[in-house]
This record gives structure tokens, C-alpha cells and sequence, in this order.
């Protein structure tokens, strides 16, 4: 006679779970998952990241939901999919010919049949809506995508562009990018059986404009790798001078490649604190304005020279890379808007979202700029450090700071790419699947140690190649973002609205694929031309 199973006591309650939907735990889960969808919209494959992913579980293949037979669906059977069915964020593609699973599948099932399915030449998207985020989370998780570093730039493009012009780029980016925010909330509320930026694309102009996305997205989350080293070593070099730069280079990539090997869930908590560096950063940029003496070098008491207009057409181009740098999340929006509880509130967090932005954006660059003038550094950071005229306490409270963001943030930044180029060249598939305390992961093997050593490894060449934090941040806004934020936004509204939208509607559209095409290709050519002082 087999003894009764004890009936498990329920979770006690703390006061972290107060506040019902807002509670401070649900936070921190709809935080942990916004980290997750950083690159996995596409690139990362969840087969491979079984061990960190917080929402991850098996789930059936299901077709579209409009039942259309084109592409890719042209040999599959319709079905009438469960619409409310959950679904994995990191394990959005499914192919065609994946074979069924569920919860009582062998887990060496379960990976043969997803390899194969990944394996077909096809994409089946996910149908259903089981978000678990509100409104607030969701404005948070939106103002951590946007709220990079590429802030601390904004007072150079002041610089290169003056007052008048600078303002009106800064303006243009803001609104052009909250309206294509929207635009891929419009495009996923009429197509429900998306859910990626990547399925977009997809959805859009088949594999190969999902490729142009991808490849997009890799040059963008390289070069933000970069700009953190950047950022990182010339902080460090002001502060102790008497150590060559390449050894701080060398520093920040050793820790990320350690770092590499920690689950999603630590490295969401561990970003939290790049959040309050950031933060701190910005309280530290305007207290020392306040508190370096009237005539002294980076007052705000008295205001350095500056410029009202561009002082040369060069200079105007790049700082449109520079204002559109810290605009770039759009490949992370989708995955909120399908993680939002209630997705009708979406538009009015993303003016939420961008109008907060704009006046954090406008806040340091226009301090910034008072302070430094027309001899601001290319990192407001960089003329903070070297301004003598602050207290001998700034320049270490500043390092501290532009320590821990980059330590932070690196790891997130560079695990899609890691997990991209893992699961291509198959170094998972030879891994054993254990589980170890109730939860799967996946043993550090030879070859990914030495893969991740070759990674790490370029991008501390690239840091040697590239050393200009602005030119870096220029190019990431001109081309990367003026791509996947406005022209690609843009293209897919005006193919999948094409019959509700008029003359007029399409006539702007087009204006502003131009315009988009147009920033990224001059941006760019500027940002490889301009020789920084």
C-alpha cells in the first residue's frame, strides 16, 4: 500500500507580491522576460537556451490563424489552433516539419524533433495572446530598451549640428519613431499569428528580408559591444593614465567572456544595476554643472560658447546617426506588445515611453552642451572626467558608475550572437541535457569555450580598429537604426495596409522610406569620413 502523497502547502505570501498585477515580483518577471526577447526576436534559438530562459516550455507547432495557404504554408493542413494557447517568446520558429510533442515526450524527443523542425526550409508562426505584463511594466521595460548609452553622445551632436538644427533632428527621430512603434503594433493587432519583429520581416518579403533583418541586428548589437568597451576604457584611462588602453580594452572583454556562461535570469538581475548607473551618471552629469564655480570650464552658471547652426555639411550628417542612435529598441517592441495583458493600451505607452525619452534626451544634451560648448567630447562622460575644475571625488564616483554599466549590459548585448553562432555551427547538439535541482541546462564544453575565446577575441580587435565612441554611436544610428526603426517599420505598414491607406497616406509613407534610406546612407558615409579632434 503505497503511502498518500502530502498535499504541498502554498507559497507564503511577502510583501513583494503586494500590489496585485504591479507587484514588486511581477515586475522583476516581466523585467527578466523583456531581457530575454533582446536578440531572440532574431537571432537566438530557445533550443539551446533551455537553462536561462524564464518562460520557456514545449509548445505544439500551430499555423496561422487567417488559414491562407502561401509560401511556406502552402503544403501544410489548416487548423483551428487553441487561441489561448500560451506561447514561448525565445521559441518563436517552428517549422514545418516539426514533429508534435507535449509534456509527456523523452526530452531526447523533444530535441531531436525540434533540431529537425529547425532543420526545414519553412516558418510556421505561433497564434494565441498570453501576456502577463501591464501597462506600467510595460513602459518600464520600454524606457531600459531605449535608455542606452548612447545619451551621453547627444551634447557632441549638439556640437556638430548647433542649436537650431540639433533640436529639430532631435524632434524628427522622436515622433518618427514612436509613429513606427506604433506601426508594428498596428501590423501585429492585424496579423495575431506573428510575434516577432523577425516574423515581420518574414511575413514581409520571405527569408531574404528576414536575413537583411538579422544581419542588421548583428551589425547593431556588435557595434553596441563595442561602444561599451569604448566607453569603458576611456573612462578608465582618464581616470588612471599611466595604463595603456588596450589593457582596460582587455579587462571589460574578460569579464564578459566569463560572464558569457551565467544563465538569463542572473544576468537580468545583474542589469539591473546598469539601469542605476545610468541613472547615476545623468544626477552626476547636472549636480557638477551646479556646483563647479561661475567661470569655470563645465558651469552651467556660466554657459561655455556655442553654436546656433552646423559648421559644416559633414558635421550636420553625422549628427543624424548621433540623435538617432538612442531610438533603436524596435526590434525589441513586438515582443512587449505581445507581453502586454491589455494590448490596446500599447500606443499610449509608447507615447508614454517617447515623450520621457525625448525630455531625458533633450536634459543631458542640452546640459551637456551648456557646460562643455564647442569643446565637448565625443562621450559627455570623457569631458566630465577630464574637467579639472570638478572635486577630486567626481572622477572615481564617475568611474564606479561607467564601470558597472558596461559590465552589465556587455553580457546581455553579446548573448544572441553567441547563442546564433553556437546553434549554426551545432555545438549543442553534442551536448548532454541534464537536469540538476528541478531545472535543464547545458553542460560548458571544449568547443564553446575556445568559440567564445575567437569571439571575444574580435571584438577586442574591433576595439583596437574602431577607438571613437561618437563615430561608433553615429554609425549605429545611421545605418542599423534609420533601417530597422523607420524604413522597414514603414515598408511593412505600407504593404500590409496597402488597401485602407489613401493616395495621401501612401504618397508620406514613401516620403518617409526616402527619408530613412537617406539618413542611413549619408549618416553612414559621414560617420567613416569625419576625423574626430
Amino acid at each position: 500500500m503505497t503511502s498518500p502523497t502530502p498535499i504541498q502547502k502554498p507559497r507564503r505570501r511577502s510583501f513583494l507580491d503586494h500590489g496585485g498585477p504591479n507587484s514588486i515580483n511581477n515586475f522583476a518577471s516581466s523585467y527578466t522576460r523583456a531581457q530575454s526577447y533582446v536578440g531572440s526576436s532574431l537571432l537566438e534559438d530557445a533550443d539551446a537556451q533551455d537553462d536561462v530562459s524564464p518562460c520557456s516550455s514545449p509548445v505544439l507547432p500551430i499555423h496561422r490563424s487567417d488559414g491562407t495557404r502561401d509560401g511556406y504554408f502552402a503544403d501544410q493542413p489548416r487548423s483551428s489552433p487553441n487561441p489561448t494557447q500560451g506561447y514561448d517568446h525565445l521559441d518563436t520558429y517552428n517549422f514545418p516539419n516539426a514533429q508534435r510533442i507535449n509534456e509527456n515526450t523523452p526530452l531526447d524527443q523533444r530535441d531531436a524533433s525540434r533540431r529537425s523542425s529547425r532543420s526545414a526550409s519553412g516558418s510556421i508562426y505561433s497564434i494565441g495572446h498570453a501576456g502577463k505584463s501591464t501597462a506600467a511594466q510595460t513602459v518600464f521595460n520600454s524606457l531600459n530598451t531605449l535608455m542606452g548609452i548612447a545619451i551621453f553622445s547627444l551634447s557632441f551632436g549638439f556640437r556638430l549640428s548647433g542649436w537650431v538644427l540639433g533640436i529639430l533632428i532631435l524632434l524628427f527621430c522622436s515622433v518618427t519613431t514612436n509613429l513606427t512603434a506604433k506601426v508594428l503594433g498596428a501590423v501585429l493587432k492585424k496579423y495575431p499569428h506573428l510575434q516577432t519583429y523577425g516574423d515581420i520581416a518574414h511575413m514581409y518579403g520571405g527569408s531574404r528580408m528576414q536575413l537583411l533583418a538579422i544581419v542588421t541586428f548583428t551589425l547593431d548589437l556588435t557595434g553596441a559591444a563595442l561602444s561599451l568597451i569604448l566607453l569603458f576604457a576611456d573612462s578608465f584611462k582618464l581616470l588612471l593614465p599611466g595604463f595603456d588602453i588596450r589593457f582596460f580594452k582587455a579587462v571589460i572583454v574578460s569579464i564578459t567572456f566569463f560572464m558569457s556562461f551565467m544563465p538569463l535570469n542572473v544576468l537580468s538581475m545583474v542589469s539591473l544595476t546598469g539601469i542605476m548607473s545610468t541613472v547615476s551618471i545623468l544626477v552626476v552629469i547636472v549636480t557638477s554643472g551646479f556646483i563647479v564655480d561661475k567661470g569655470s570650464n563645465g558651469s552651467l552658471l556660466s554657459p561655455a560658447s556655442t553654436n546656433l547652426w552646423p559648421s559644416s555639411l559633414l558635421e550636420a550628417l553625422l549628427s543624424i546617426g548621433i540623435f538617432m542612435a538612442p531610438w533603436g529598441g524596435h526590434p525589441v517592441f513586438p515582443e512587449l506588445y505581445k507581453d502586454m495583458r491589455h494590448p490596446k493600451k500599447y500606443n499610449t505607452c509608447c507615447n508614454i515611453t517617447f515623450m520621457s525619452c525625448l525630455k531625458l534626451d533633450l536634459l543631458v544634451a542640452i546640459v551637456g552642451y551648456l557646460m562643455f560648448g564647442n569643446t565637448v567630447e565625443d562621450s559627455l562622460t570623457k569631458s566630465l572626467m577630464g574637467n579639472r575644475d570638478l572635486p577630486y571625488f567626481m572622477n572615481p564616483l564617475l568611474c564606479v558608475f561607467l564601470g558597472l554599466l558596461p559590465i552589465s549590459k556587455m553580457s546581455l548585448v553579446v548573448r544572441p550572437i553567441i547563442s546564433s553562432y553556437e546553434n549554426y555551427f551545432r555545438m549543442n547538439d553534442t551536448s548532454v541535457l541534464t537536469y540538476k535541482h528541478g531545472r535543464r541546462y547545458r553542460p560548458i564544453t571544449t568547443k564553446k569555450v575556445i568559440a567564445r575565446v575567437v569571439f571575444m577575441g574580435s571584438l577586442f580587435i574591433l576595439s583596437l580598429v574602431f577607438t571613437s565612441f561618437g563615430k561608433v554611436v553615429a554609425f549605429l544610428g545611421s545605418a542599423i537604426c534609420c533601417t530597422i526603426c523607420i524604413t522597414l517599420p514603414l515598408m511593412f505598414y505600407a504593404k500590409f495596409f496597402a488597401e485602407e491607406l489613401s493616395t495621401f497616406e501612401k504618397l508620406l509613407i514613401r516620403l518617409g522610406v526616402i527619408v530613412g534610406f537617406a539618413g542611413a546612407v549619408f549618416g553612414t558615409y559621414a560617420s567613416f569620413v569625419y576625423e574626430t579632434s
